[in-house]
């Protein structure tokens, strides 16, 4: 009993309701670090279980009552007596071997170890054992529905992980855990209230709202995911994954700003659109995702916003607006045609300045007509290709982004 409140760091006083609450909250913080992606955090973690669940082992133990064998106090002590072995024998036992024993006795180190070695299957074995034998115990079942989910029976998976939260309901970490085994099993609704769960017991944690943000891209809200993404990225500037996560919802948002084509091609046809394209991308840029993919994709969407915008000559628009630049064409030339004229030593100066002047401005608006008439944005040209196909999907202007993000219902 003195052990156990040891290493809870309680009183010596300390009742059996404050001593199970000690636990319960020791649990949830082991379980939170014994899935750390550090291999020495998660071996820490798992020592630290399993001295917890010695000790409590062995305070159940020092508090059973005796039995046949166990001499009273009052009793005259015997030759004849029988020796008692366990925690509260007084035989001397190799520590060795003790540690041993205690190692085999617990199926959820086992059943830790084997999903360490791959072992997925046999730790779904283990892990039922360990439930079997602890069923209050949240921890054992969580480790049961993460070896189920490795072993992709998602159904043992996502009952296991109810029947720990039926345990313990206010372990985010658990919450968190059942959102992402929804996620695998193709639940996105149902694994974005998990996340948000998870988020209302522990909001300062970024890979819960990570969660969200993936969820609700998952169920087509991506205005709503853009928006929960910028308030926990000004909430946790530093934090990698939500820099990463802001950036993949502002490259979706880009994504479905452009209209796509039957064969999977993203069209931009107005500068309007463009524009806006091109700032979401660069909007994502400047947070500096981590991930390569997703800067690849956000340099996609921005480049080829960019290339939208420009201007390249079209020999269909040179059909459609000749006139223009052949008019003005001819009155440059006829103003060319006086230029030696005017470099005549017999000029006067303000008759050769007005030549010169209309020569150039002849020139100037040739070169307007030109450009306005013969050249073309690549929006424009896209347009007229949408008018002649049949898009898969039209792109969606981005709205104001005054969204609540309140929890689905379950």
């Amino acid at each position: 009993m003195t052990g156990l409140r040891k290493l809870l760091g309680l009183d010596s006083a300390a009742g059996p309701e404050e001593l199970r609450a000690a636990i319960a909250q020791r649990r949830r913080s082991l379980r939170r670090r014994v899935i750390s992606p550090d291999l020495a955090v998660r071996q820490e973690a798992e020592r630290a279980m399993q001295q917890l669940d010695d000790a409590e082992r062995g305070n159940l133990t020092e508090t059973v009552k005796p039995q046949s064998g166990v001499r009273d106090k009052n009793s005259p002590v015997s030759p004849d007596s029988p020796k008692l072995v366990g925690p509260i024998s007084h035989g001397r036992i190799s520590s060795a071997a003790s540690k041993r024993q205690d190692r085999d006795d617990n199926p959820i180190s086992r059943a830790v170890e084997q999903m360490q070695r791959g072992q997925h299957g046999v730790a779904v074995f283990t892990a039922r054992r360990a439930v079997a034998d602890d069923p209050d115990n949240s921890y054992a079942w969580s480790v049961l529905a993460q070896a189920a989910s490795a072993s992709s029976d998602h159904a043992t998976a996502l009952d296991a992980i109810e029947r720990a939260l039926h345990v313990d309901p206010e372990d985010a970490q658990l919450h968190a855990q059942r959102g992402a085994m929804l996620h695998t099993a193709a639940e996105p609704a149902k694994a974005l209230a998990a996340y948000q769960a998870a988020a209302s017991l522990q909001d300062d944690e970024p890979e819960y709202q990570v969660g969200i943000i993936e969820q609700l891209l998952a169920i087509g809200e991506v205005d709503r995911a853009v928006a929960h993404a910028q308030q926990a990225y000004r909430q946790s500037p530093d934090e990698e994954v939500l820099r990463t996560a802001l950036a993949r919802a502002l490259g979706r948002r880009a994504n479905l700003a452009q209209h796509e084509l039957a064969d999977g091609r993203l069209l931009i046809t107005t500068a309007e659109q463009a524009r806006q394209v091109q700032s979401l991308a660069e909007r994502g840029l400047s947070v500096q995702p981590s991930e390569p993919t997703v800067y690849a994709e956000l340099q996609r969407h921005r480049d080829y916003a960019r290339k939208a915008l420009r201007s390249r000559f079209s020999l269909a628009a040179l059909k459609a607006n000749y006139r223009w630049p052949l008019g003005l064409g001819f009155i440059a030339i006829a103003a060319m045609c006086c230029v030696p004229g005017a470099l005549a030593r017999d000029t006067d100066l303000l008759t050769r300045a007005t030549i010169l002047l209309g020569t150039v401005g002849g020139l100037a608006l040739f070169g307007v007509a030109l450009l306005r008439g013969c050249f073309q944005p690549q929006y424009a040209r896209n347009a007229v290709l949408i008018e002649q196909s049949e898009p898969r999907r039209m792109g969606r202007p981005a709205q104001p982004l005054h969204v609540n993000v309140g929890a689905h219902a379950q």
